[in-house]
């Protein structure tokens, strides 16, 4: 409900002139004291003039003496004198007000009358209900000023702080999770006619590097660039070139700089696995530390690598995946993902990802998930017996890659013995695994003993097949069959 008796200050109308002088406007009972000052000091003036003529008339006083009691009292007259003239223009001279346009000495606050409303909405229709015609009409009051209707707000500090924090808690609310972009990922393929998990491996190898292995997946590609929207580029391996010869790399870079939030895919085809450190060479740099920033330079031109390109490789069926250069397999993501081919639909529609939409995913993810210390030091003597296997070491980095990947797949719900195992098969083992003899791995490492002994028989079975895959390649002498 409206309430009428409260009043609000607006901006001044009148200006004081004499807001600064000696004195101030004061009451009924500050006037009454400054006649009684008045009437004081005219008594003491008329006292002091009949002293005077006193002492001029009087017969025996000389004409010196007299002049010597005039000079003494003359300071008096003359502070007499002033004293009463300032009071009387405190009693008797009246208020002069200017405009603004003459100089500003003191700002007068009108008061305003308003209404305080629980909300604008009421007051609406409080004010419809009142006039027949219904518009926007200024309402004023008894003297002609316009009501003001406002809402009360107190913003004292405490309430910044809490608006602060309720601001943080809806951008949350609003931020897509990991599973809802992978449910939209999946769901979106199914409708372009595949069915499967492109979705997870996809979102969590962009997690590990922006290198990834789309292992068995080569002939789905074209298919899954058209359902995810995102811009594509493909080049075909030319035993001819390198990567930095390929004009279509530039482009992809100059669209990628132009659109910041867009993941940009670039496909490269048919490489031999032996061939891939020398065509991939000029990359390895940003492959390597992707949060720096790295240029590359070809025919006297060159280009910045954009943080939102992501390169998805495939290798020629002939060669071995560890026939990488190990410098390589350090930082490429495996993509291993099952897929099935079903009747497309009609209303397919390709789903935009945003790079955005997986930061905030990332980070709500990484603030909530994470491996348990026991499974760390599982990790850690595994990786302790492969260092001295092949001399293989966990950076730092790499470790960060893991927190990364593993918050991803703990978030949508699986098993955190599944999501280690995942993470190993996928983008440490075949890293950590290479080595000149690979038989001493089974035969007097055993590592495969090792990992069921700290994690258990029936765990990281997509670990064990890779380890146990690795070592078949190779003859008891350690040559390839």
């Amino acid at each position: 409900m409206a309430d009428n008796s409260k009043f609000i200050k607006e901006s001044s109308r009148r200006y004081g002139l004499d807001d600064f002088s000696l004195h101030y406007p004061g009451k009924k009972k500050d006037s009454a004291i400054a006649a009684l000052l008045f009437v004081i000091a005219l008594a003491a003036l008329v006292i002091i003039v009949l002293a005077e003529t006193v002492v001029f008339t009087s017969t025996y006083a000389t004409e010196e003496y007299s002049l010597i009691v005039f000079a003494t009292l003359l300071p008096s007259y003359v502070l007499v004198i002033v004293f009463a003239v300032f009071v009387g223009i405190g009693l008797f001279s009246k208020r002069h007000y200017i405009n603004s346009g003459e100089g500003l000495h003191y700002i007068y606050a009108d008061a305003k009358e308003f209404k305080v409303v629980e909300n604008f909405s009421g007051s609406s229709v409080a004010i419809q209900e009142e006039n027949t015609v219904q518009q926007n009409v200024q309402e004023v009051d008894e003297h002609g000023n316009p009501i003001y209707y406002a809402e009360e707000v107190f913003d004292d500090e405490e309430d910044i702080f809490v608006n602060e924090v309720n601001s943080t808690v809806i951008a949350k609310e609003r931020a897509k999770s990991y599973e809802e972009i992978i449910r939209s990922i999946d769901g979106v393929l199914e409708k372009y006619g595949l069915k499967g998990d492109v979705g997870r491996a996809l979102v969590s190898s962009m997690a590990f590097s922006p290198m990834i292995y789309a292992r068995d997946i080569g002939e789905y590609i074209p298919t899954i660039f058209k359902a995810l929207g995102n811009p594509n580029y493909v080049i075909h391996y030319s035993s001819n070139n390198t990567i930095s010869n390929e004009r279509t790399l530039f482009n992809s870079f100059e669209y990628a700089k132009a659109h910041s939030d867009s993941p940009v895919f670039v496909y490269i085809d048919g490489i031999p696995a032996k061939e891939f450190l020398t065509y991939m060479r000029s990359l390895y740099t940003y492959i390597d530390n992707p949060n720096d920033d790295y240029y590359l330079s070809c025919n006297g031109v060159t280009c910045y690598i954009p943080h939102n390109v992501y390169f998805l490789v495939n290798i020629t069926k002939d060669s071995y995946f560890y026939d990488i250069s190990r410098r390589y397999l350090r930082y490429i993501s495996v993509m291993k993902c099952s897929v099935t081919e079903v009747d497309p639909s009609d209303e397919a529609k390709p789903y935009l990802l945003s790079l955005n939409d997986i930061k905030n995913s990332k980070r709500l993810a990484m603030e909530e998930n994470a491996l348990s210390e026991q499974s760390y030091k599982k990790l850690d003597n595994l990786l302790n017996i492969l260092r001295e296997a092949n001399g293989y070491i966990l950076q730092n980095k790499i470790q960060r890659k893991i927190e990364e990947y593993s918050a991803i797949l703990l978030s949508i719900g699986e098993n955190e013995d599944s999501v280690l195992d995942d993470c190993l098969a996928n983008n440490i083992i075949i890293a950590a695994i290479i080595t000149t003899e690979p038989q001493k791995l089974e035969s007097e490492f055993h590592i495969t003993r090792l990992i069921e002994s700290e994690f258990g028989a029936d765990k990281l079975k997509k670990s064990k097949a890779i380890i146990k895959d690795y070592v078949s390649i190779f003859g008891a002498g350690g040559g390839k069959k």
